[in-house]
């Protein structure tokens, strides 16, 4: 070694670069670290369905959210205006129809209720989009003990969902999907409770008297709505024959000799799994009798719409 020199205190490669060796370079070739990945679900195209575009599908969500209208005045003033109007007067003409409310005078020392128009649009299985507007109340404004008690209303389990579609593989059972039209416009309201009229749509007494809504009956964006709803389909089922399962409040089955038909609800659409076709029809007459349905026969829309939901949350 030449005078006056150090040596380095690193050694190097053949080329002349500082290799970095230490004594954990033995132990990382014993024991070689496990590769670590996130978990599957966390992964977006489980999110999605396969070969979807996440790109494309983020746009056209954004696109669909951002292109509705937020009031009356911007619904009237879009290249729309004239599906808005009659979705519109589609909402009233239910109102009607249901004997949701009657028109009176505020009484003095009560306070209504206000409400807006919430507008959307929904597609089919077959991606036929329609217009739907519909008259909520701003839920937010009620005071509780004089406009609402409980509010409490339970939610079908996916669980129960999943359960069912294993049930109905292995017993072959029918699946049909049932949706009630207006469904919280059935459920009565017990309290006495005054909305404002919805813009575009006021009335006026003779006397040029502001009016309002006294409410008969439950409206979206009530607080007590859900659970109104809830207590007179449980009270229409449980006259039909059904039992309530203990650990799903929204499961209800009904046996006739050996003969069964189990019903899932989710709020206002409903699953219907039997295995005979005579107790599927009778169902769904009895469930037409006592409110305004729309029978969606052999699911699949629903179907896929929920689990989805199950994948994202």
């Amino acid at each position: 070694m030449p005078p006056n020199t150090v040596p380095d205190e690193e050694p190097r490669d053949s080329e002349g670069r500082h290799c970095n060796h230490t004594e954990n370079d033995s132990e990382t070739k014993r024991y070689p670290q496990r590769e670590r990945n996130p978990p599957r679900y966390l992964e977006e195209d489980t999110l999605l369905p396969k070969n979807a575009d996440c790109a494309h599908i983020s746009v056209d969500y954004c696109y669909k959210v951002c292109g509705l209208p937020q009031n009356y005045t911007e619904a009237m003033g879009s290249p729309q205006a004239r599906e808005w109007e009659q979705a519109m007067k589609e909402e009233i003409s239910s109102l009607k129809e249901n004997d949701t409310y009657e028109l009176s005078t505020l009484p003095e020392g009560k306070a209504s209720v206000g409400g807006k128009w919430v507008y959307t649009t929904k597609q089919d299985q077959n991606g036929i989009e329609s217009f739907k507007a519909r008259y909520v109340a701003k839920g937010y404004s009620q005071v509780k003990g004089i406009d609402y008690q409980e509010t409490f209303a339970p939610t079908a389990s996916i669980t129960s969902i999943r359960v069912l579609m294993q049930l109905a593989v292995k017993h072959d059972l029918i699946v049909h999907q049932m949706d009630v039209k207006t469904a919280y416009l059935h459920a009565p309201i017990t309290q006495e409770l005054y909305i404002d009229q919805p813009q575009g749509f006021e009335e006026v007494s003779e006397s040029g008297e502001r009016l309002v809504y006294r409410l008969k009956k439950s409206l979206y964006g009530l607080k007590q709505s859900g659970r109104n709803w809830n207590i007179l389909l449980h009270e229409h089922l449980a006259n039909d024959g059904f039992v309530r399962n203990h650990a799903d409040h929204c499961v209800y089955k009904k046996q006739v000799d050996d003969k069964i038909v189990i019903v899932i609800v989710w709020v206002d659409d409903l699953i219907i799994a039997s295995d005979s076709m005579q107790l599927m029809e009778e169902f769904k007459e009895s469930m037409k009798t006592q409110f305004k349905m729309k029978d969606l026969g052999r699911i699949t829309f629903f179907l896929e719409w929920i689990l989805s939901k199950a994948r994202v949350k």
